[in-house]
């Protein structure tokens, strides 16, 4: 076997792992029961994010 399939399967092998690990934590992460209260937070973060953007924009807009 050249240098370069041995690199070639050496690759292979780290990124089957990855995405074997990287299946594990989705997994994990969908089995995290999320509740009503995570729910209403995460609303009101994205809004107020969504208004700093806004305001962001509105600033840009008006200085021009």
């Amino acid at each position: 076997m050249t240098p370069g399939q041995m690199l070639l399967m050496g690759f292979a092998g780290m990124f089957s792992r990855l995405d074997t690990d990287f299946i594990a934590v989705l997994d994990a992460v969908a089995a995290v029961p999320i509740t009503d209260k995570y729910k209403k937070a995460d609303l009101v973060r994205e809004a107020v994010m969504l208004q700093v953007s806004l305001v962001g924009v509105l600033v840009v807009f008006i200085t021009l």
